[in-house]
């Protein structure tokens, strides 16, 4: 997904867009891409679905340079930035109103259709933001591993630490292997998050020598809602 490369027929059907809902928060397909997708349709909206979202470093840490993100409406950021900004439910309402405000752009005879439809999923996704949050009030373990640091946001917005396998796209060293390990064993890690678009094999190996399970979790379901509860409920069992 990271390194996303447009079927052509995908690029002619780019021609006829209204509107395009850009990730906007560094993801190495929008820096490679943008310029040319809005090239093959300069009438087309753009929406920077990130406008309004605190950005984080790749290591979890709130971006120290905010304000570049919020004057640069193209979305190219060259700084290591985690782009997973949608594994917040709260980044999530954010997402969705950027688009419906969008949507009513190109689109202002339905402005009053679009607005409802985001209302009733800004419910939904407070609800679940509501539920996760008071569910992981009596947990006291923080710490959970995943292969790809794909919830930063997520640990980020309910006070968890995130230990990731994966850095920078690369595969652990032995030697960084073997300190996943410990740092597994220190943390009382039950349960490694897997991807299905992922080779699974290091997660495996710390799994094994550990003794836990492997879960795997597409962080890029199609339904967001059961999916992000599905999550939220396997990683509340491997905190407790």
């Amino acid at each position: 997904p990271h390194t996303y490369e447009p079927l052509p027929s995908q690029i002619t059907n780019l021609a006829n867009a209204d509107i395009y809902a850009q990730v906007g928060s560094g993801i190495e397909f929008e820096i490679a891409w943008m310029d040319k997708l809005e090239s093959t349709n300069n009438k087309m909206l753009v929406v920077n679905c990130s406008d309004g979202i605190e950005l984080l470093a790749s290591d979890g840490n709130e971006e120290e340079h905010a304000t570049e993100h919020e004057e640069d409406n193209e979305g190219h950021h060259h700084g290591a930035m985690d782009p997973h900004i949608w594994t917040s439910p709260a980044n999530a309402i954010i997402m969705a109103e950027n688009i419906k405000k969008g949507l009513q752009a190109v689109d202002q005879a339905n402005s009053d259709y679009y607005e409802d439809n985001f209302q009733a999923y800004k419910q939904q996704l407070s609800a679940l933001d509501s539920d996760i949050r008071n569910s992981l009030k009596t947990v006291d373990n923080k710490a959970f591993m995943t292969y790809h640091p794909a919830y930063g946001y997520f640990a980020h917005e309910y006070g968890l630490e995130m230990i990731a396998i994966q850095e920078e796209g690369k595969e652990p060293s032995a030697a960084a292997l073997a300190e996943l390990i410990e740092t597994a064993k220190k943390n009382d890690i039950k349960a490694i998050f897997i991807s299905p678009q992922f080779n699974p094999e290091s997660a495996q190996t710390i799994a094994s020598e550990i003794g836990c399970q492997t879960i795997e979790v597409d962080v890029l379901a199609t339904d967001y809602l059961e999916n992000m509860r599905y999550f939220a409920n396997e990683l509340l069992n491997s905190l407790q």
